[in-house]
C-alpha cells in the first residue's frame, strides 16, 4: 500500500488546514474536492461529491490513512435540506469510511467545527504514517 494520506474535503476550512499541515510535515497527501471545475491535471485534488450516490463516486487511490473533514455547514442550507445534509454530513462519510477501512486504510472522521476542537487533533501527529 502506498505511503500516503487522503484528505476528503481538502478545500474546506478544516480540510485545507489539514492538507497544509500534513504537507509541511513532509507527508505525501492527496485531497478531494466536490467542485469538479477545481480539479486539473496539475492539481493534487480529486473530484468527489458525497452528495452524489455512492455508485457515482470515483475509485479513490490506495492510501495508508484518510482524514474525512467534509460537512455542509451553512445553516440555511442545512435547514432547507435536512435530508441532503444528513447524507453529506453523516451517511456518505460513514459509508466512505467503512469502504476505505475495509481496504486497510486508517480512517479519521472529524465532523466537528474547528472552533470546537481544542487542541487541534492534527497537533498530536508527530510523523507521517509508515515512516
Amino acid at each position: 500500500m502506498p505511503d500516503s494520506i487522503l484528505v476528503i474535503g481538502a478545500d474546506g476550512q478544516v480540510g485545507s488546514a489539514v492538507m497544509r499541515d500534513l504537507a509541511d510535515r513532509g507527508c505525501k497527501v492527496t485531497g478531494t474536492t466536490r467542485r469538479a471545475t477545481a480539479t486539473t491535471t496539475d492539481d493534487d485534488r480529486l473530484f468527489l461529491d458525497l452528495a452524489l450516490p455512492s455508485q457515482e463516486w470515483p475509485e479513490l487511490p490506495e492510501t495508508n490513512a484518510v482524514v474525512i473533514c467534509t460537512a455542509m455547514t451553512r445553516i440555511n442550507e442545512c435547514e432547507d435540506d435536512p435530508d441532503g445534509t444528513a447524507v453529506v454530513n453523516l451517511h456518505a462519510p460513514v459509508a466512505l469510511a467503512r469502504g476505505l477501512s475495509e481496504k486497510g486504510a486508517f480512517v479519521l472522521f472529524c465532523p466537528l467545527p474547528v472552533s470546537s476542537i481544542s487542541p487541534a487533533p492534527i497537533a498530536v501527529m508527530t510523523s507521517c504514517p509508515a515512516q
